[in-house]
């Protein structure tokens, strides 16, 4: 016979302090769970805001994607002969190990010169929701 402790189990918050019963007895969500974070402007480096003044909100993996991109801090300074593969093999660094995880795959990483000036595109998808993005830089 299972013991009753307090803990998540068969009552809902607010009918017992704490509501009791078995943990493994506790409803589980049948779909992954996607969880939102603060959506992060490129530009300002803040987070957005909506019309009535909330955090707008990014999925998690749009929110990593962002932030290892960010964190890059060793980029190639002078354009020469390995500086598009030298951008793949920064820009793949920094995404492997979510790449590892399974949460993102990289479908391609675009990267344009015109005289002076350099564009990267990287398009990845996430893996939980099947959804394709693109990041820019430059």
């Amino acid at each position: 016979m299972a013991t009753a402790y307090a803990g998540i189990g068969l009552c809902a918050a607010g009918v017992s302090p704490a509501g009791y019963g078995d943990p493994a007895s506790a409803d589980h969500p049948s779909e992954p769970v996607i969880v939102l974070s603060r959506n992060i402007d490129g530009q300002s480096k803040d987070y957005t805001l909506d019309d009535n003044g909330r955090t707008e909100q990014m999925n998690s993996a749009g929110q990593l994607v962002y932030l290892a991109m960010a964190s890059i801090t060793d980029w190639p300074k002078n354009i020469g002969a390995n500086f598009i593969e030298s951008v793949r093999n920064k820009i793949t660094a920094a995404l492997q190990p979510y790449v590892d995880a399974g949460y993102i795959e990289i479908l391609s990483i675009q990267t344009t010169i015109k005289t002076s000036r350099t564009r990267t595109q990287v398009r990845w998808r996430d893996i939980s929701t099947g959804q394709e993005f693109t990041i820019g830089l430059g």
